[in-house]
C-alpha cells in the first residue's frame, strides 16, 4: 500500500530544525483543511501498520507540489495576481514537480519500499527566489501580526480568506523542510 502525505504535517514552527526527519512526530497545529486531513490519514496508517505488520505500507511525504497541472496551495499562491509575503520572513522552501511525484509513487509501488519517506527535489530555495522563478513580482510585505489578525476579520466579514492566503500563514513564515537522506538511501 502506498499513501501520499506531505511534509506540512511536521508543522511550520520557529523551533523546527533546518531539516525534519521522518522520525519527528507530526506537530502541525491545523484544525481545518488539508493538513488536518493528512494528519488523520497518517494516524489511520499508523494504526493499520500496528494491526497488520506483515503488509508493506509506504507513506510518502511530499513538500509543495508544483507543475503546469498541479492544483496545490503553493501553485494557487504562485498563480494568484497578488502574492503577499510576511514582513521580515523569507523561509526556505522545498518543492517537487508533479511528474516527480508520479515517478516516486510508481517507484514505491514497484519496489516494495516500506516505511515513511520524505520525498522532494534536491536543494531548497528561499520563498523570494521561488517567487522570482515563478515570475511573481515581490509584493509589499505585510506586517505578520496584521496578516494573522486580518484573516479572522476577513472571514467574519464573509470574505473567503483562502483567496488572500492559499497557504496557512505559518508556512510562509517558518521552515518545514524535509530531510531527504532516507529517500536517497532506501528509496
Amino acid at each position: 500500500i502506498v499513501c501520499r502525505s506531505s511534509t506540512a504535517i511536521y508543522g511550520a514552527r520557529p523551533d523546527n530544525p533546518a531539516f525534519l526527519s521522518e522520525e519527528r512526530t507530526p506537530a502541525a497545529k491545523s484544525q481545518t483543511g488539508t493538513v488536518r486531513d493528512l494528519l488523520e490519514v497518517e494516524a489511520f496508517c499508523n494504526g493499520f501498520r500496528s494491526q497488520w505488520p506483515d503488509i508493506t505500507l509506504t507513506l510518502l511525504r511530499f513538500p509543495s507540489i508544483i507543475g503546469p497541472t498541479a492544483d496545490t496551495p503553493m501553485t494557487r499562491f504562485l498563480r494568484s495576481k497578488l502574492t503577499p509575503t510576511l514582513m521580515g520572513f523569507d523561509p526556505l522552501m522545498q518543492i517537487i514537480h508533479e511528474a516527480d511525484v508520479v515517478e516516486a509513487l510508481w517507484h514505491s509501488l514497484s519496489h516494495d519500499a516500506s516505511g515513511v519517506f520524505n520525498v522532494g527535489a534536491e536543494g531548497v530555495l528561499p520563498l523570494s527566489r521561488l517567487m522570482a522563478l515563478g515570475g511573481k513580482p515581490m509584493a509589499a510585505p505585510i506586517f505578520h501580526l496584521a496578516a494573522y489578525w486580518g484573516n479572522p476579520l476577513l472571514g467574519a466579514l464573509g470574505m473567503p480568506v483562502s483567496r488572500t492566503w492559499p497557504i496557512e500563514l505559518d508556512y510562509l513564515r517558518y521552515p518545514w523542510v524535509g530531510d531527504l537522506g532516507k529517500m536517497r538511501e532506501e528509496l
